[in-house]
């Protein structure tokens, strides 16, 4: 039985389009994260085992009363611990960015390929995009970041608005700053939709992610009834890493979200599945007038 192809040219409701999202998953969850994977999966390996240094440390700094015996040590133990956490929050962003693109890349080619996508149909894709977007996706997490920094409210308004700005990118095959002109004009008049549905996709995604982030609350649980195993290194790292790797896959789920939300953004503007079925429609006019003239 052939599957049922998602369309993703059409205007959605709030909760059409969380029906999409998860009807989406449902119905390529095994390609998908077969993506997630291999694209995405070793960044967030690598963000979960600096992470789980900087935390192993950091407890054992909190466990003891005099962990340095000079100051030399003691700067040199904050050096090592603030490089952790950095490196930690780096490789957190690739591998967001990285989930991003190859799940984008992964709805594209079904797009494309009227419901079939294939692994290296993707990569093929991912390969063409991962650096220019990984630095146009950087600068827009900065202007949010500066945003947030400045007011809250200018942060928040970014952060919707450019929830959709790594699909723009990919699908209409533009630059930076015209990828920020082009969010702009796709959000207006949409905000408050748009915020409603990641707002309600994000605390779904709560819920879900309770279950990654159990790893992660296990040591500070260890630490605060000094039980053994709170500052050990090895332990730290298996559960942050385990974490870090199960949160990649369940915050695709927004992803997916603000990529029906962009399709609807667009119909809502430019109309260009109305279009492309107005477009269909002419052809097949046009074909049964030609074989009616064979007759």
């Amino acid at each position: 039985m052939r599957k049922q192809i998602i369309n993703f040219r059409e205007e959605r409701e709030l909760g059409q389009n969380i029906n999409a999202t998860f009807s989406f998953i449902r119905q390529n969850f095994k390609l998908l994260c077969k993506c997630i994977l291999f694209f995405a999966a070793p960044f967030a390996l690598l963000s979960g085992i600096f992470n789980g240094l900087y935390q192993s440390r950091l407890y054992q700094v909190l466990g003891d009363d005099r962990p340095y015996s000079t100051y030399g040590e003691y700067t040199f133990f904050n050096q090592v611990t603030s490089l952790n956490y950095l490196v930690s929050i780096f490789f957190s962003v690739v591998s967001f960015v990285m989930m991003g693109l190859a799940v984008y890349c992964y709805m594209l080619e079904y797009m494309d390929n009227e419901g079939e996508a294939t692994t290296e149909g993707v990569w093929a894709r991912f390969k063409a995009n991962a650096i220019p977007l990984l630095y146009a996706t950087i600068g827009a997490v900065i202007i949010t970041t500066i945003g947030l920094l400045l007011l809250v409210i200018p942060g928040i308004y970014a952060a919707v608005t450019l929830s959709v700005f790594m699909m723009v990118l990919l699908r209409e095959e533009i630059g930076f700053i015209e990828g920020l002109e082009r969010c702009l004009y796709l959000i207006k008049g949409n905000w408050w939709s748009t915020f409603f549905l990641l707002f309600v996709i994000g605390l779904i995604q709560g819920i879900i992610n309770v279950v990654p982030a159990i790893p992660a609350f296990i040591l500070p649980f260890l630490g605060a009834l000094e039980l053994p195993g709170s500052t050990n290194t090895l332990i730290s790292i298996i559960l942050v890493s385990i974490s870090s790797v199960l949160g990649i896959f369940i915050y695709s789920i927004s992803i997916i979200a603000a990529a029906f939300q962009y399709f609807h953004l667009v119909e809502v503007r430019d109309g260009i599945g109305l279009m492309e079925q107005v477009a269909l429609i002419g052809q097949s006019t046009t074909r049964f007038e030609a074989n009616e003239g064979d007759y």
